[in-house]
């Protein structure tokens, strides 16, 4: 059976979120509500249809504590550009509980995604080695800096914390498929596979963000163990030498070793901000300590950075104060905002989810799971909609076709 004009629009549109997402957020935003409406004038076309409310509202968890924390917040303004922030996190559920995605448009977005990232590997590679041919440093170990952390991200104008994130999970969502724990087989060849998981994994190096990199190797670590429990297959020992040479290699590099020496530090070092999370976690939980009653409920939704500019302030850190640094940890966030109950609550959204992805054996969204939940430990990426659209769009996609990805994998087999 053929497929009607407003499908066909449908799914070109989601295949273009990919590559929106790394370059142009507004962009990004324009194309979710174009799949709002597309998917809006199928629901009504379609009688047969029916909105799932169930998956809505279990998807919608963490805009709703920001929901119920702008109620009585004391920072209107803030908090209202928070939520405005967090909209994807309700939009993307209407959108995927209206018109719910099947197993091959997951096959074909993640296809898309893992392209995308290769297609920025290249641009921000090229305009790289462009640079440093433009305009070389006199110090020639100092050049590597081009291919390196914020320089190498900066002509695209995105964070390396945020091109990482997204980054790790397209080496993870590779090495789910390398390994056999689906059958979605988005590169029928082995060998390309392996090259293509050699390659994120250099991009990966090169962006340097500690936190998804330490994350993405404790994943990894789990992944190994259980395709070695479950699967035993012979492509593993592959990946892992790809992985561990790249990664040994790049310690090679000053740059590198620079941007993880600051771990080991004895002592914290204000010229270099080394482990300036754990002074900033430091301050927000011994304030959480000296007013427990006051977060039950937190303060709510658009105060804790506020709080904490005045926390610094107080204690004389002034380069935080500067700055405006939040409290890199979403969990501590949701705290100051929406108090214990808030976060009691997120982190019971994400022990939920991974439940619901184990009963249906969705390795993906699984991992999806614990990349987030872990990564939100050291950022926090609900605050910036570069993390929020990401979130929102693959766990409501992820979400909804986690039934269906079971269904594909009994019905297939391995090869």
């Amino acid at each position: 059976m053929t497929e009607d004009r407003l499908t066909q629009v449908w799914r070109f549109v989601l295949l273009l979120i990919p590559y929106a997402l790394i370059y142009s957020i507004p962009i990004s935003n324009g194309l979710i509500l174009c799949l709002l409406f597309i998917a809006i004038l199928q629901f009504i076309k379609s009688k047969s249809r029916a909105f799932n409310w169930k998956i809505f509202f279990v998807s919608t968890t963490p805009f709703w504590i920001t929901l119920v924390g702008l109620a009585y917040s004391n920072n209107l303004e803030v908090g209202a550009s928070i939520l405005e922030t967090r909209l994807p996190l309700l939009l993307f559920p209407i959108l995927f509980s209206f018109n719910q995605p099947v197993v091959k448009d997951r096959a074909a977005f993640l296809k898309h995604y893992l392209l995308s990232l290769l297609v920025t590997f290249f641009v921000v590679l090229m305009i790289a080695i462009y640079r440093n041919y433009k305009d070389p440093w006199p110090v020639i170990w100092v050049n590597q800096w081009y291919y390196h952390y914020d320089n190498l991200t900066e002509p695209i104008d995105i964070q390396p914390l945020y091109l990482s994130l997204y980054v790790g999970f397209g080496l993870l969502i590779l090495l789910i498929d390398h390994w056999g724990f689906t059958t979605f087989n988005f590169f029928n060849n082995k060998k390309l596979s392996a090259i293509l998981i050699g390659i994120l994994t250099l991009f990966l190096v090169l962006l340097s963000v500690r936190l998804i990199i330490v994350i993405f190797a404790f994943l990894t670590i789990f992944l190994l163990l259980s395709s070695f429990v479950f699967r035993k297959r012979k492509n593993v020992i592959t990946s892992i030498i790809i992985i561990s040479g790249l990664v040994g290699l790049s310690f090679l590099s000053p740059v590198t070793r620079g941007r993880f020496s600051g771990l080991f530090a004895k002592q914290y070092d204000f010229s270099t901000y080394s482990l300036d999370r754990f002074i900033i976690w430091s301050v927000a939980l011994n304030h959480i300590k000296s007013e427990p009653t006051r977060y039950i409920f937190g303060n709510g939704t658009g105060t804790s950075e506020q709080l904490m500019d005045h926390l610094y302030r107080e204690q004389g850190i002034e380069w935080n104060f500067e700055k405006k640094t939040n409290t890199h940890n979403q969990y501590i966030g949701f705290i100051l905002d929406n108090g214990y109950v808030g976060c009691f609550i997120l982190i019971s959204f994400f022990i939920i989810s991974g439940m619901e992805f184990i009963k249906e054996s969705d390795w993906l969204g699984l991992i999806f799971i614990l990349l987030m939940a872990s990564s939100m430990v050291g950022e926090n990426y609900l605050n910036r909609q570069k993390g929020v659209v990401f979130f929102s769009l693959f766990y409501s996609f992820l979400y909804l076709t986690r039934k269906e990805s079971k269904k594909f994998e009994s019905n297939s087999g391995h090869e």
